[in-house]
């Protein structure tokens, strides 16, 4: 198979086709504040996000695309409702402010500008997978954490959706001493968490500092290590901050 050759920046901006507008999403977020997109109304029930939808849409299409492309999320129409779960509330309301109907799009075929230091890439032409050659080649951003809220674990699985949306099964193996979940992140324990990244203009913001820290999650490997700050409740988990050791 034909290979392509491609460098992600660090101060990439990654230009995706599927960018959606008002009318083709879920929910919208405009200069950080959030509204109604083709959901009229959100509620959070326990880990469950509800949507309510406008009149005619198609909220069987809606399910199905959030379970393929949205790894981790479960999704349900019912009763004219659309609810969801598997992935934080405050994680999912984000990507679905991305999330349309229209297309899959091949994000190295829409790569913008290029700056900062580089890392090359292997890719199958086409899409599918995209591979660094080792996870430390994207610049590190500058925690704003404690670093005693930090904990250690080993990547026992990693699950991909769209990219660069990806979750990450975790064995702890020590828990963060000033966490507030150091009590529920005990050694051993395994667990999913999504990785959380910020959203501009209702898609993900390559160009942010921390995001690009998180793209790393996209290119770890069963077995590698990691120190990851996590935030959630209930066994759903989300990570805002990571780096491979």
């Amino acid at each position: 198979m034909q290979r392509l050759h491609s460098i992600i920046a660090v101060g990439a901006i990654l230009l995706v086709s599927g960018l959606a507008n008002a009318a083709d999403t879920l929910l919208v977020k405009t200069d950080g504040k959030l509204g109604a997109g083709i959901a009229t109304k959100h509620t959070i029930a326990g880990n469950t996000l509800v949507l309510e939808l406008a009149a005619g849409a198609d909220g069987a299409a809606w399910a199905r695309t959030i379970n393929e492309r949205l790894t981790g999320a479960k999704a349900t129409f019912v009763g004219g409702k659309l609810s969801i779960f598997g992935i934080p509330p405050e994680t999912l309301i984000d990507q679905l402010t991305s999330l349309s109907l229209e297309g899959d799009a091949d994000p190295l075929a829409e790569l913008g500008a290029l700056g900062g230091g580089i890392a090359a890439v292997d890719a199958p032409e086409g899409g599918g997978s995209i591979r660094a050659s080792k996870p430390s080649d994207i610049a590190m951003a500058e925690s704003t954490h404690d670093a005693d809220e930090y904990h250690e674990a080993d990547v026992v699985e990693v699950k991909k959706g769209v990219f660069p949306q990806v979750v990450l099964k975790l064995k702890m193996r020590k828990p963060g001493r000033k966490s507030p979940l150091k009590k529920d992140l005990r050694w051993g324990k395994v667990i999913d968490a999504t990785v959380m990244y910020n959203s501009r203009g209702g898609a993900v913001d390559y160009g942010d500092a921390s995001n690009q820290n998180l793209l790393i999650g996209w290119y770890l490997t069963p077995r590698d290590r990691v120190r990851v700050h996590l935030v959630g409740k209930g066994g759903t988990y989300s990570i805002d901050w990571l780096s491979r050791e």
